[in-house]
């Protein structure tokens, strides 16, 4: 019985560290990533996107991922989520977004879907990447 349960947590100490390093993966990624809910909640997002994005974490996460977008933009991009959910290959698409200030940020976002084993959408999967340098804002 003792060596079934230290052999337990021993793949259980093996899992953590597993899981440490792809958060660690995750959050020094030179590029910007964010997970989202498939409604565009922010789930999970890396340093570099808050750096992007000049925000903290906490202030990020629970929030939608339009947010970001000009009021302008926001019901195209809420429609390109709809139509990615239909899709079975990752998006590409060039949107106008903003920092947490309000700098308006040209960017090229890679979009993917997350399937569940039944085929249903769980999460999105988003790489953005600065397109230029952020302009004053107006």
């Amino acid at each position: 019985m003792r060596w079934q349960r230290d052999e337990w947590l021993n793949k259980h100490a093996d899992l953590e560290l597993e899981g440490q390093r792809y958060k660690d993966l995750f959050d020094h990624a030179p590029a910007a990533y964010v997970v989202t809910s498939i409604d565009g909640a922010i789930r999970q997002a890396n340093l570099a996107a808050l750096a992007l994005l000049d925000t903290s974490e906490r202030a990020m996460v629970g929030r939608s991922l339009a947010f970001f977008v000009p009021d302008g933009q926001r019901r195209a991009f809420r429609a390109k989520i709809a139509e990615l959910l239909q899709s079975n290959t990752p998006q590409e698409w060039i949107f106008s977004m903003c920092s947490w200030e309000g700098v308006p940020l040209e960017t090229r976002l890679t979009v993917s879907v997350l399937r569940g084993a039944s085929g249903r959408p769980l999460a999105l999967y988003w790489l953005i990447y600065a397109l230029g340098e952020p302009r004053a804002a107006s």
